[in-house]
């Protein structure tokens, strides 16, 4: 059973409270239940979606850790805890930056280019026969420049609802 919704446009403006605009006439809209749900999940990646990205880069970062490189005998290489850790914390605080970055729709170009301006720089740096968590920020870089370019395509492609405008008036 669809749901129905009071919306008051100008709520939006006066941060979530009742608007003082007598031109703006709240309306009643039904919305399907299956759009309240993506209408959730969109918020909850929204909200959520770079601390799980950053959690799964830390579980590649901490298993690519397990290879030395180019070392004599790879069997006998410690596990490297600390580069480990500092690679996971970099990616750490990339997210944050990423995340106050992105918190309105409107900035989603600047973290797309942000991200796909670091992915580059890391594809420059990156060496060949190094060990494994050296290579992570550069495949976490390409993660955010496709989650940003992503996002910012449904945004560009998605329109944002409009209110209906004001009743005819009489003259």
């Amino acid at each position: 059973m669809a749901r129905r919704y009071h919306i008051d446009p100008g709520a939006a403006r006066t941060g979530g409270q009742a608007s003082s605009c007598s031109f703006h006439r709240p309306f009643t809209a039904t919305v399907p239940p299956w759009l309240v749900i993506v209408h959730r999940l969109g918020a909850l990646l929204r909200r959520y979606g770079l601390l799980l990205v950053w959690l799964a880069f830390g579980v590649l970062t901490a298993n690519a850790a397990r290879n030395p490189g180019f070392v004599a005998h790879p069997e006998t290489a410690p596990y490297p805890w600390r580069a480990a850790l500092a690679t996971w914390a970099i990616l750490g605080l990339e997210s944050a930056v990423f995340y106050l970055i992105a918190r309105s729709r409107r900035r989603l170009r600047f973290a797309f280019a942000l991200a796909a301006l670091l992915f580059v720089g890391d594809c420059f740096t990156i060496v060949t026969d190094m060990p494994g968590y050296y290579y992570m920020p550069c495949f976490y870089q390409l993660a955010l420049t496709l989650w940003f370019g992503i996002a910012w395509g449904i945004h560009a492609l998605t329109p944002m609802p409009q209110p209906p405008g004001p009743g005819p008036t009489a003259s």
